[in-house]
Order: structure tokens, then sequence, then C-alpha cells
């Protein structure tokens, strides 16, 4: 049996229901790359580790959705190029490798 209100009762209702969730902050890094960049840069190596290596981060796009166009994490990259020592050696070839595999 057709009811012609349904659909108008089903369309109030979602927009109430959308109406009634918290607003989700955007979270995007590549929005202000500079600025992003002078807040994220001095984190400890660990973290900056800790980020990359973790292959989840990177194969469920949350860094993709985190840093949108990388632009970030191109100025992260020539931070760590900047350092000249081991260990951002290191992270260095680790973020080129993942840039080149998740960015176009």
């Amino acid at each position: 049996m057709y009811q012609p209100d349904l659909w108008e009762q089903t369309l109030f209702w979602l927009k109430q229901w959308k109406d009634s969730l918290p607003e989700i902050p955007e979270i995007d890094f590549d929005k202000t790359p500079e600025e992003s960049f002078g807040e994220i840069k001095e984190l400890p190596i660990r973290y900056w580790r800790k980020l990359l290596e973790n292959e989840k981060l990177w194969t469920e796009g949350i860094i993709k959705a985190v840093f949108k166009s990388g632009k970030t994490l191109e100025l992260m990259s020539n931070y760590f190029k900047r350092q000249n020592n081991k260990p951002y050696d290191g992270l260095l070839i680790l973020l080129n490798s993942l840039f080149g595999k998740y960015y176009d």
C-alpha cells in the first residue's frame, strides 16, 4: 500500500538526525602546511618513527585523511633531509617511500 507521507516523514527524520549529530572537526594539516609544519616539526623522532612505521595508518587512509595533499609531509621530508644525521636519514627514506606509494 502506497503511503505518500512516508517519504516526507523519512526525509524529516533524517534531517533531524543529521542536525542532532555533534559537529565533527575537520582535521587537515595541509590546510595551512607551513603553520602545521611549524607545530609538528619538533616532535621527537620516536613519534615520527611510530607514525611512519605504522602501515595500518597508511593502508587504511588515515594519513591521507589528515595530510590530504601531502604538502606538510613534503615539508617534513625537507626538514629530515636538512638534519643530516642517521636517525633522520632513516625517517627521510621511510617517508619518501611511503609518500611515493600513497600519494600520486
